[in-house]
């Protein structure tokens, strides 16, 4: 039996500050998208207009922190690299 704990998604994003990534949609009409962490194919962060240090849009390359939201991870701090 294997003694490594599994380490749940959430898990990751609870003290998740300083990381990288590319816009893969934003939506200006609906002020949300979501951002493609760097480095990680699966995984992409949903992204509200009022976390935003400077507008964005498709394909921009930003910096950001995650924090826990209602629904799920959330980036915050969002700004262009």
């Amino acid at each position: 039996m294997s003694t490594k704990r599994r380490i749940k998604s959430t898990d990751l994003y609870k003290q998740t500050i300083n990381l990288e990534g590319i816009v893969n949609f934003f939506s200006k009409k609906f002020s949300f998208g979501y951002i493609q962490i760097k480095n990680s194919r699966e995984r992409r962060v949903f992204v509200h207009e009022s976390q935003l240090l400077q507008p964005i849009k498709d394909d921009d390359h930003v910096k950001f922190d995650i924090a826990d939201g209602e629904k799920g991870p959330v980036a915050i701090n969002v700004k262009l690299t």
